[in-house]
C-alpha cells in the first residue's frame, strides 16, 4: 500500500541519516585520538623539562652547602 512505501521509504532516509552521524562520529573521534597524541608529546617535553629543573635544584642545593 501507499502508506506502506511511505513508511518504507522514511525509515530508509533515517537509516541514511543515522549512517551520516555516525561517519561524523567516526571523524570526530579519528581528529580526538589524533589530538591526544599531540597532548602526549606535548606531556613529554614537559616531563623532561620538570626533571632538568630538579636536577638544576639539586645541584643548586648541593652547591650551595
Amino acid at each position: 500500500t501507499d502508506e506502506n512505501t511511505r513508511t518504507s521509504s522514511q525509515i530508509g532516509g533515517l537509516i541514511e541519516a543515522l549512517a551520516g552521524q555516525v561517519e561524523t562520529g567516526a571523524q570526530v573521534i579519528e581528529r580526538l585520538a589524533q589530538q591526544s597524541q599531540q597532548i602526549e608529546v606535548v606531556l613529554e617535553v614537559i616531563h623532561g623539562i620538570a626533571e632538568q629543573t630538579n636536577l638544576l635544584a639539586l645541584n643548586a642545593a648541593i652547591e650551595a652547602a
